[in-house]
């Protein structure tokens, strides 16, 4: 008898996991905090000190990345600086994309100027980061679970804020398809033989930026077109 896979399981997965972002995500969620948290402080002022509070998980993957538009800087503290520099908190996994040579020199200047540190953070959930900036009257924190744009909390010394709506908005659905189901031979199953169609534009999209990038690398841009399984 011919095994049952649960196609609309995967379907969804691929919706809430093949998302734009601007570099690797998970430096770019910490910079997606760090634009938040600076949003709530007084306009026109920048911290004196920053505490990131990240799961272990966090720290592995961002140590060593390369942030986009930082000038080859890597790292947590690179992540939050451009976040706070120029980040538009508005702009979700977009949130660097737009980032000016004013605000590339801002966020090096920063760097020297404010004092960062990196904790793990006191939980079990495998993603979490925690951004506290500090100035001298003020103090504002913002912290993401879960996934790269779920706001889930905002402070400014220390009075909970509601979220905004354009946060809410911009985050996925909180219950994410469980993925506890999932096995190698049903992703198999489900690459081959799976409706793909509904998926078509997600997954030129996806195409289309992978070619780029790999373009950029060898400088030979090209394109390639694809099908849905018949």
């Amino acid at each position: 008898m011919k095994k049952t896979v649960d196609h609309e399981m995967y379907t969804s997965i691929l919706r809430e996991e093949l998302l734009l972002a601007m570099g690797c995500t998970e430096p770019v969620a910490v910079a997606y905090a760090a634009a938040w948290a600076r949003s709530l402080l007084t306009p026109g002022t920048l911290p004196v000190r920053c505490a990131l509070y990240v799961s272990g998980n966090i720290i592995k993957n961002v140590k060593s990345v390369v942030v986009p538009n930082t000038d080859g800087l890597h790292g947590l503290e690179a992540a939050a600086a451009v976040g706070i520099a120029g980040g538009d908190q508005q702009a979700g996994l977009q949130v660097i994309a737009n980032i000016t040579p004013e605000q590339r020199a801002g966020t090096r200047r920063l760097l020297e100027s404010c004092q960062f540190t990196v904790s793990p953070a006191k939980t079990g959930k495998i993603f979490y980061i925690e951004v506290r900036l500090y100035t001298e009257r003020e103090e504002a924190c913002a912290v993401i679970e879960d996934f790269h744009t779920n706001l889930t909390r905002m402070e400014r010394n220390h009075t909970p804020l509601p979220l905004p709506r354009s946060a809410c908005e911009d985050t996925q659905t909180p219950a994410l398809t469980d993925r506890s189901r999932m096995n190698v031979e049903d992703i198999l199953e489900f690459s081959a033989h799976g409706d793909l169609d509904p998926l078509r534009e997600l997954l030129e999209r996806q195409i289309s930026c992978n070619m780029a990038i790999a373009g950029e690398d060898c400088g030979t841009p090209g394109a390639l077109r694809w099908a849905a399984p018949s």
